[in-house]
């Protein structure tokens, strides 16, 4: 009996820590927010077509009407200053949001890190272009004006920590990749390819609308963890 108490003991303090551990994850918000900034940036990279030679597919163009040097490193124009207010509305949400939790269930998260990360990476890549001058800028990290993307996913993984989650640290880094893997390859061209299996005609191609993608697949993704990890709270209580 005696040898007992110790273990069971043992098996009630787990169950404690795992208890708490499961209270404190209160991430769905922060995510969730950021997949519906990511979501509603598509309007951004509609490519109105441009007629060349008679070939709608020849070129595109996008009238930002903001010109500002400091911006490029967020995609520039529009999507510069969007993706400037989006990650301080998100870093702002995220730390109000952890605050109010805390003083509810009496579980303190500091989120001091993701919110250093996604400053920190504004902070570079809105300065980055005054070092290494734009054309070199643009040589080294491609300007399709995905670097935010990466800095949302960045910031997610140092909340993954926090919260001592694999999953969201796993969905961080996909994040990161496809940050990256848009910002090296046009992702569009295999929808091109799939609709084109389908029977989709050139002419029916959807050439200005396909590069939404590059940020509805993230934003989606988020969704659908944010709205997975918000169930099992409510599952919990």
């Amino acid at each position: 009996m005696a040898i007992d108490q110790p273990a069971q003991l043992l098996a009630d303090l787990e169950a404690l820590r795992t208890d708490t551990r499961n209270a404190r994850h209160a991430y769905w918000l922060p995510v969730g927010t950021f997949g519906l900034l990511l979501a509603a940036a598509a309007p951004l990279y509609v490519q109105p077509l441009v007629l060349c030679n008679g070939n709608a597919s020849c070129s595109y163009s996008v009238s930002t009407g903001v010109d500002a040097r400091w911006l490029v490193g967020l995609g520039g124009g529009v999507a510069g200053v969007y993706w400037l207010c989006a990650l301080i509305v998100g870093a702002v949400i995220t730390a109000g949001w952890y605050a109010w939790y805390g003083r509810v269930t009496g579980l303190t998260t500091r989120v001091r890190g993701p919110v250093a990360a996604w400053t920190i990476g504004l902070l570079a890549a809105m300065t980055a272009v005054f070092y290494v001058g734009a054309s070199l800028f643009f040589y080294v990290v491609p300007g399709r004006g995905f670097v935010p993307m990466f800095v949302v996913g960045v910031g997610l993984f140092a909340l993954s920590v926090l919260e001592r989650s694999r999953l969201l640290a796993v969905v961080s880094i996909l994040v990161c990749g496809w940050a990256v893997l848009v910002s090296l390859y046009n992702v569009e061209n295999v929808l091109y390819r799939l609709l084109s299996a389908f029977g989709v005609s050139d002419q029916a191609m959807p050439f200005s609308t396909a590069t939404t993608v590059d940020v509805l697949v993230p934003g989606a993704l988020l969704l659908a963890t944010a709205g997975g990890a918000f169930w099992a709270d409510l599952r919990r209580r």
